[in-house]
């Protein structure tokens, strides 16, 4: 079998284009993210002037609250908003997202993500994963120094810009979130009795 690639390989049949022609090629596969990635225009070569900076600033800020310091993220050349995490670690941002998201709100989208790679959120089967993430991600804004609401109103914007078949799940997380954070203020908000003297 080697011997008919090699000799595929000797009289150009078989062309791997810049990877050129080597049994390691041969045996090589792009991983899997890398044709699911075809269907949002791929993975962009080099992000717009300053998205790089963003993207790095977003996640040096919550880097050190979820051990991600070696995440990957890539951008898709797609104008629609979204985001994917994929359980290699990969993160993908799509153009649309980055143009439509101030820093704070790209940092929770991030956050979100990096939710559904860490273990107890993947093991989640009694709800929804998305609220899951979501609140996993706020966790992670709140013990960065960032408000909860950074990442309510990523949802809204990601609602306003989604098909209206996923805008009602969407506004449920919105509600799960308004609620918890309503609660926390609640909560701040309570007088606490002074300890006794």
């Amino acid at each position: 079998m080697l011997r008919w690639l090699l000799g595929l390989c000797a009289l150009g049949v078989l062309s791997l284009g810049a990877t050129g022609c080597s049994t390691s090629a041969l045996l090589e596969r792009p991983p899997a993210w890398h044709v699911w990635s075809q269907k949002y225009g791929g993975v962009l070569e080099s992000a717009q002037p300053g998205d790089n900076a963003r993207i790095s600033r977003a996640l040096a800020t919550i880097a050190p609250m979820c051990g991600c310091q070696h995440t990957s993220v890539r951008v898709l050349d797609d104008d629609a908003v979204g985001a994917f995490a994929w359980r290699d670690g990969s993160l993908f941002l799509t153009r649309g997202l980055l143009a439509t998201m101030d820093d704070a709100e790209l940092t929770a989208a991030l956050a979100h993500e990096l939710g559904h790679l860490v273990e107890d959120v993947r093991r989640q089967s009694d709800g929804d994963v998305e609220a899951h993430a979501d609140a996993w991600g706020v966790g992670v804004l709140e013990r960065s120094g960032l408000p909860a609401r950074s990442m309510i109103r990523m949802l809204v914007k990601l609602e306003s810009q989604s098909d209206p078949g996923f805008q009602a799940g969407i506004r449920a997380r919105i509600q799960l979130l308004e609620e918890r954070v309503s609660q926390q203020i609640g909560a701040a908000d309570v007088p606490r009795e002074a300890p006794p003297s």
